[in-house]
């Protein structure tokens, strides 16, 4: 590729809108995990009597979102991690 006067530049705003992406992301994560009320590793039960343990929160559009794996009947967390929906009401099991 040919060189011209402007890439030593764009090469300076590159690393910089990087930089405040990595920045961004840290931030919104911080902030997902502040404003959920629930924490990773929690056991939650939903509405329906459905439990799951927390495996991540994170940002999802300017709120959070969490995800969980749901406990078998042997009482154990499965493997697989679902997305745990708002409208399934998740508590911390008592």
């Amino acid at each position: 590729m040919k060189e011209t006067k402007y890439d030593a530049e764009i090469k300076e705003l590159e690393s910089q809108v990087e930089l405040l992406e990595a920045k961004l992301n840290a931030l919104n994560q911080m902030r997902a995990e502040e404003l959920c009320p629930l924490k990773v590793g929690d056991i939650v039960v939903s509405k329906n009597g459905k439990e799951a343990k927390i495996t991540a929160i994170y940002p999802r559009f300017g709120e959070y979102a969490m995800n969980g794996a749901y406990i078998n009947k042997n009482g154990l967390a499965g493997k697989a991690n679902h997305r745990l929906y708002g409208w399934d009401n998740w508590q911390i099991k008592k």
